[in-house]
């Protein structure tokens, strides 16, 4: 899907807060996973901690789920 038609990022008028798309992509694997709607006030820590609870679904990217949070490493990439 291309990426502009992903981004469900919206900037709220009312509320003046920002609802983002997040894009997570896990390394070295083709993983990736779409978070919409989240509020520019969430803990990212939270957000990945939901993708990496146990699961059948999840076996591609077990590697990541056995290793405790705070150890791993997060990047982002700006888009132009």
């Amino acid at each position: 899907m291309p990426r502009k038609e992903a981004n469900q990022t919206r900037f709220n008028h009312k509320k003046k807060c920002i609802s983002w798309t997040i894009e997570w992509r896990f390394h070295s694997t083709d993983v990736v996973l779409l978070d919409h709607g989240v509020h520019e006030d969430t803990s990212l820590c939270l957000l990945i901690k939901n993708h990496l609870q146990p699961s059948p679904w999840n076996h591609s990217i077990r590697r990541f789920c056995e290793v405790q949070l705070d150890c791993l490493k997060f990047f982002y990439s700006k888009i132009p």
